[in-house]
C-alpha cells in the first residue's frame, strides 16, 4: 500500500477543543508535544502571551503528512492563559515541503506599525 493510500486509509490525529482558560499544560493534550513556541505581551496589558506549535508525539511515518495546531493563548497570571484563537491546521506537515523538507522553520513575532 503506498503512502498516500495509508494516508486515506487512517485520518490525522485531532488536535481537541482547548480549553477556554487554563494551565499552559491544559493545551498540551496527551498524544501532543510542544514543537515550537514564542512570547510577547500582544494586548499590552502587561501579562506574557504565547503562541503554541504542536506536533503529535511518536509520529508514524504516515502522521509526517498531518498538519500542525497553532495555539495562541493570552497571559492572565503567570500559569494561567486564556484562548484567544487556535487553529488545527495553520502549521503544514512535515511532509509538505517535499524535497525541500519540513516548510516549518519558526515561529516570531513582531511589532507591525
Amino acid at each position: 500500500m503506498g503512502l498516500q493510500a495509508e494516508l486515506n486509509a487512517q485520518a490525522c490525529p485531532n488536535y481537541p477543543v482547548p480549553p477556554k482558560q487554563g494551565h499552559l499544560l491544559a493545551y498540551i493534550p496527551s498524544g501532543w508535544q510542544l514543537m515550537d513556541s514564542t512570547g510577547g505581551d500582544f494586548n499590552n496589558d502587561g501579562m506574557r502571551d504565547l503562541v503554541l506549535v504542536l506536533e503529535i508525539s511518536q509520529a508514524q511515518e504516515w502522521m509526517l503528512q498531518c498538519h500542525r495546531p497553532l495555539i495562541i493563548l493570552q497571559g492572565l497570571s503567570a500559569n494561567q492563559y486564556r484562548l484567544s484563537a487556535y487553529s488545527r491546521e495553520a502549521v503544514l506537515c512535515q511532509q509538505c515541503g517535499g524535497v525541500f523538507g519540513d516548510p516549518y522553520e519558526s515561529i516570531e513575532l513582531k511589532k507591525m506599525y
